[in-house]
């Protein structure tokens, strides 16, 4: 599968053979005449611009601030790309090819009517020359753009000099031209975003995540489920401050804490669930049609799945630790809380013995031992039932704090 859009990009310098005015690529890309009728000649750097704004290409210049670029606008874009050429600076040349029926399928272009949606286009080249002086802290990026359609596939051209003074230069004193494979890869990411609302569909994916993550795990429990919370809370750390997913204290749990998570989501948010798994499985056929399978930027996202799923483990992960550090602290809470203590009178934490032991009489048929381990063994199912009771009254009541905080909290 071939990429639904391809960048290509180069820069040049004064010394690059047969490029002698920076100004000739701007006419070159914005001429009227036929290709080969301007790129031998000394104004082939002035003549890029034409090339980018030639009719018979249905191209028009535009750049940061303006759709399309007059005759007096184009002759100022000219100066500067060769005063940029006589201070010995780069300029830089890219392409972004597109795959029309792609641009179809996203209703920016009508094959049957060849309208196309312009002002899209343009506004992404914007949004990635945006990010590109931003995240390179640029001051002055000049630069000037054009859409061509006189190939089978729709492109647009962008030539651009960076004009601040304290620019990195060779040892010849020519500026740095080269861009780093990040610096590129992010250009083209912002072209796509903008072209398919992918920020929207991210947001989108966010949110149904997030859905997910903020449920309470500890809520509609069978008796498995809870032997299962039993056992991770059997081997937590001591120190709650070391109760994350991701410390190494917690690794021997993880495979607990995922199987428990997973078999919550899937009994408790099934639908949840699906719809975020479904919304990974287009994110996978999108980034296919994107960047074609095998090629290097598609390896980036080709386990965008597994690590989104593995994110989503994490975090559930996090959140069941998160609910059981509140209920822990709503526990402690309690059985500090004095009124807690009073309105529970057969309450273990209150001062008073919890457990009334009951004597067996002393039976001359059976010996003092046996006697003696009948009634321990008597008190001890005594005592465990007790606490029993008593372990179902704190639940209840960590619940109703659970729902009072809540309240509070929507309130």
């Amino acid at each position: 599968m071939k990429p639904a859009i391809v960048m290509k990009a180069k820069f040049i310098t004064p010394e690059t053979k047969s490029r002698k005015d920076y100004s000739s690529y701007i006419n070159y890309i914005n001429r009227e005449e036929a290709l080969h009728k301007s790129e031998g000649g000394a104004e082939y750097f002035s003549n890029y611009i034409d090339y980018m704004n030639d009719r018979q290409k249905g191209a028009f210049a535009f750049d940061d601030k303006k759709d399309k670029l007059n005759q007096s606008d184009t002759i100022n874009k000219e100066k500067i790309f060769d005063d940029a050429r006589i201070d010995n600076r780069v300029l830089w040349q890219d392409v972004y090819s597109f795959d029309n029926s792609f641009l179809e399928e996203h209703g920016i272009y009508n094959s049957k009517t060849e309208s196309l949606d312009s002002k899209t286009m343009i506004q992404s080249v914007r949004e990635s020359m945006n990010h590109y002086k931003k995240t390179n802290k640029i001051n002055n990026l000049v630069w000037t753009g054009a859409i061509h359609r006189n190939t089978d596939n729709i492109h647009i051209h962008v030539a651009s000099v960076n004009m601040d003074e304290d620019i990195i230069r060779e040892d010849d004193g020519i500026q740095r031209g080269a861009r780093t494979d990040k610096t590129l890869s992010d250009m083209k990411s912002k072209v796509i975003n903008h072209l398919i609302n992918r920020d929207h569909r991210l947001d989108k994916m966010t949110k149904q995540r997030d859905k997910i993550v903020k449920t309470d795990f500890l809520e509609k429990i069978d008796s498995k489920q809870k032997n299962q919370l039993d056992e991770i809370k059997s081997q937590l750390p001591d120190n709650k401050n070391k109760w994350s997913y991701n410390r190494k204290e917690m690794k021997h749990l993880q495979p607990l804490i995922d199987r428990y998570t997973n078999e919550y989501l899937k009994k408790n948010m099934k639908k949840e669930f699906e719809s975020y798994n479904k919304m990974l499985d287009e994110e996978v056929q999108l980034n296919k049609k994107l960047y074609g399978v095998g090629t290097k930027e598609y390896k980036k996202y080709e386990r965008s799945k597994s690590n989104k799923l593995d994110e989503l483990d994490e975090r559930m992960g996090n959140a069941l630790l998160k609910n059981l550090k509140e209920e822990e602290d709503i526990k402690k809470h309690l059985r500090s809380n004095e009124f807690y203590r009073k309105s529970n009178p057969d309450s273990q934490f209150k001062r008073k013995p919890a457990v009334n032991f009951r004597r067996v009489h002393y039976n001359p048929i059976i010996n003092r031992r046996t006697q003696f381990m009948i009634e321990r063994g008597f008190n001890n199912q005594y005592k465990d039932h007790q606490l029993e009771m008593e372990n179902r009254q704190l639940e209840q009541k960590v619940e109703q704090e659970k729902s009072r905080q809540q309240y509070e909290n929507e309130l």
